[in-house]
């Protein structure tokens, strides 16, 4: 994602439209121009790949361009380790205790100097110039570079327009997107969205019309707290819709004061190189799964549980399901923490169906929901302050395994 300074764009009445990149000539020769800069960085002080691309930007009338292009490959970059024989800032002060002990009389400035880094370099087995390299050595431009994940210009142009859609996606105050599902992948492919949606922490439903399946998200200005957190996860979500050939996406983004505006983007748009996206689990729930091994042998956890039905052509893959190995009485369970309260609510009038009532829910108590309310509804809750109790959430599953 790119800061907003260096966001290209157009807008007309009623909507947004980044301003993406293609291979054409002067384009990759702009390419080539930024990526011989890091290339040449190796060895070298940020502080002088700084300069290098204010030069090379204070030329030029794409200069937005080129700072976006450099923002994303500085991410790209690995600086060698601070020395772990002296930290800087003890460095500085051993310095400073030698030059009240050296006095200047009878030094030239650069002699005194001299005299004062040879001394403290001594006592630490260090040459004087390898002192002067840690005095500073941890602030970002005297840090020196070790190396720079190189790429292809394709893969650059890719990101970079990826980027331009997530910097637009940030400001967003819903995202509606379809996807096209059919034959025997349907339901791998809905639970991966589904892990990605959830990994994310995103608030969403979804709704089904024959091979149609229907999203809507909320976006971080439909939220009245942690709306940039939220934000950031919602642009880092949006590589997983690339993973699928037919889909559409439509976003309501905030473009000035009170004013909201279309954008919409399909996979038409631009070439997204993809590599593999392993199927990742929040933390809380790997640690929680791990738990439940322990304590419940008799207790087969399944990572990829099923798809329940909840009525009114509505969806839920829960975050994990449990099945007792003998009796083969199962539980789904789903944890719930980001989520809103008023997301919450709407969520459980859905959860009626018989499918429903060996579901488990894990809440946070950040929620500041109404608990008598939501019992009332669904009887299955569990609330947690800061860490999901295992023990707490294997009582549930005893009682309530169908």
């Amino acid at each position: 994602m790119l800061p907003k300074n260096l966001l290209r764009s157009r807008e007309d009445n009623h909507s947004v439209f980044p301003l993406y990149i293609t291979a054409s000539p002067s384009i990759v020769e702009a390419l080539n121009t930024v990526l011989d800069i890091f290339r040449a960085s190796i060895d070298d002080n940020y502080e002088n790949l700084i300069d290098d691309i204010n030069d090379l930007c204070s030329t030029s009338q794409r200069h937005r361009l080129l700072r976006g292009l450099c923002h994303l490959l500085e991410q790209r970059l690995e600086f060698y380790e601070l020395s772990d024989t002296v930290s800087p800032e003890e460095l500085r002060e051993r310095i400073f205790l030698e030059s009240a002990a050296v006095g200047q009389e009878g030094y030239t400035k650069l002699q005194w100097r001299n005299e004062i880094l040879q001394n403290v370099a001594k006592t630490l087995g260090l040459s004087a110039n390898d002192l002067e390299e840690l005095l500073y050595c941890d602030l970002k431009g005297q840090r020196k570079i070790k190396s720079f994940e190189d790429l292809e210009d394709e893969e650059l142009i890719a990101r970079y327009n990826l980027s331009l859609a997530q910097t637009v996606l940030f400001r967003a105050k819903s995202l509606d997107f379809e996807l096209k599902l059919s034959g025997k992948n349907t339901a791998p492919m809905l639970r991966k969205i589904f892990s990605a949606l959830k990994f994310h922490g995103l608030l969403f439903e979804l709704q089904v019309e024959g091979e149609l399946y229907k999203f809507s998200l909320d976006g971080p200005n439909a939220l009245f707290s942690q709306a940039q957190k939220y934000g950031v996860q919602l642009a880092a979500f949006l590589p997983m819709l690339f993973r699928f050939k037919d889909w559409e996406a439509k976003a309501k983004v905030l473009c000035d004061a009170n004013r909201y505006k279309d954008f919409v983007l399909s996979p038409a748009d631009f070439d997204y190189p993809l590599k593999p996206l392993p199927m990742r689990l929040p933390e809380e729930q790997e640690r929680l799964i791990e738990r439940l091994k322990e304590l419940a042998p008799d207790w087969l956890c399944e990572p990829n549980p099923q798809i329940l039905e909840l009525g009114g052509q509505q969806l839920w893959i829960p975050d994990f399901s449990m099945e007792h190995r003998l009796t083969k009485r199962r539980v789904h369970i789903e944890i719930i923490g980001f989520w809103r309260s008023d997301y919450l609510r709407r969520r459980l009038k859905l959860l009626k169906t018989r499918a429903a009532k060996n579901l488990i829910l894990i809440l946070s108590d950040k929620l500041k929901v109404d608990r008598e309310a939501l019992d009332a509804v669904h009887p299955q809750l569990l609330f947690y302050k800061s860490t999901v109790r295992p023990q707490a959430v294997l009582k549930l599953i005893e009682a309530c395994a169908l």
